[in-house]
């Protein structure tokens, strides 16, 4: 079984796969604030755009599966 970390990939992709809502290959800001919104967190789109920026590595403006998974990664430091 693959891991990242001491992380199922299998495990994180599915989480991915459900914030990315249009099957994309990335997340928007948008499809995270949903998430929160559905789990009942208010998070302003501030520190959303805050949050995608620090793991956006190739500066397009949304998270690939690829830097989802150094979120991961940087807990685990």
């Amino acid at each position: 079984m693959a891991t990242t970390c001491g992380m199922d990939i299998g495990k994180l992709r599915t989480a991915f796969d459900k914030i990315d809502k249009d099957k994309s290959g990335k997340v928007t800001c948008e499809e995270l604030q949903q998430v929160f919104k559905e789990s009942g967190l208010t998070i302003s789109k501030e520190r959303i755009q805050d949050f995608v920026q620090s793991l956006d590595t190739d500066k397009d403006g949304k998270i690939c599966f690829e830097e989802f998974c150094t979120l991961f990664k940087q807990q685990k430091k």
